[in-house]
C-alpha cells in the first residue's frame, strides 16, 4: 500500500483532513495555541497512519473471508440443487419431529406443499399404528441410543393428504448438530411399481 507521508500541514491540508474525517470540528482547532493546534494535528496524522495500516493488514484477511463466504454460497446452492432435483422424497425433521424441510419430490409422493407441512409432526404423513407411536421411537432413540429404524433403512407405509397410503422404503441419517438443533433427514423411495411386480 502506498502511504502519503506530508513534512508541512498547511492550514488547507488540516481543512481537507477535517473534512473527510469528519472528526475535528474547525472551531476546536481555531480556538487552541499553536501549540495544541499542532499537537491535535500530529494525533489526527498518527491516528489516520495507523487506521491505514491496520485497515491494509486486515485486506488479505477480508478477501480470504469473502473468497470463503462465495464457496460456501456455492456448496449450498450446489446441495440445494440435489435436494430440489433429488427423484425421491427428501425431509429433515428436528429432534422433536417437526419437520424443517420437505422437498418437492417428497411434495409431489406425500400431496402436500413443503408450506402446509413445515413446522408440522412429521407423523401427519404416517398411518396408525406409527402416527401414535413415532414420538415414542424419536425421544427413545435420543434417551437410550437404540435404533428402529435411525441408521437402518426399511420399508414404511407413508400417508397421503388425500388418506391413501404408498409403501415406500425409508432411509433414515444419524442425528447431526446444525446449531443447537438436532436434524435427522429421511429419504424416501416410492416402491408402489415393484410391490406391483412382486
Amino acid at each position: 500500500p502506498d502511504l502519503l507521508i506530508v513534512d508541512n500541514l498547511s492550514d488547507e491540508i488540516v481543512a481537507i483532513f477535517e473534512n473527510e474525517t469528519k472528526r475535528w470540528e474547525k472551531a476546536v482547532i481555531k480556538n487552541v495555541n499553536d501549540t495544541e493546534k499542532a499537537e491535535i494535528i500530529s494525533y489526527a496524522v498518527i491516528f489516520t497512519i495507523l487506521f491505514v495500516l491496520v485497515l491494509t493488514s486486515f485486506r488479505p484477511l477480508l478477501h480470504r473471508l469473502r473468497l470463503e463466504m462465495a464457496a460456501l454460497k456455492a456448496s449450498e446452492q450446489r446441495i440445494s440443487a440435489v435436494v430440489t432435483f433429488a427423484p425421491d422424497g427428501i425431509i429433515t425433521i428436528d429432534e422433536h419431529g417437526i419437520i424443517v424441510n420437505f422437498n418437492p419430490a417428497a411434495e409431489r409422493l406425500f400431496g402436500y406443499a413443503a408450506a402446509e407441512v413445515i413446522g408440522q409432526n412429521v407423523k401427519l404423513l404416517m398411518p396408525e399404528p406409527y402416527h401414535s407411536e413415532h414420538d415414542t421411537y424419536l425421544s427413545n432413540y435420543l434417551e437410550s441410543g437404540e435404533k428402529k429404524i435411525i441408521g437402518i433403512g426399511r420399508e414404511v407405509t407413508g400417508l397421503r393428504k388425500d388418506g391413501s397410503t404408498l409403501p415406500m422404503y425409508l432411509s433414515v441419517s444419524n442425528n447431526m448438530m446444525i446449531g443447537e438443533r438436532r436434524i435427522f433427514t429421511g429419504i424416501f423411495h416410492d416402491i408402489s411399481e415393484q410391490n406391483k411386480l412382486i
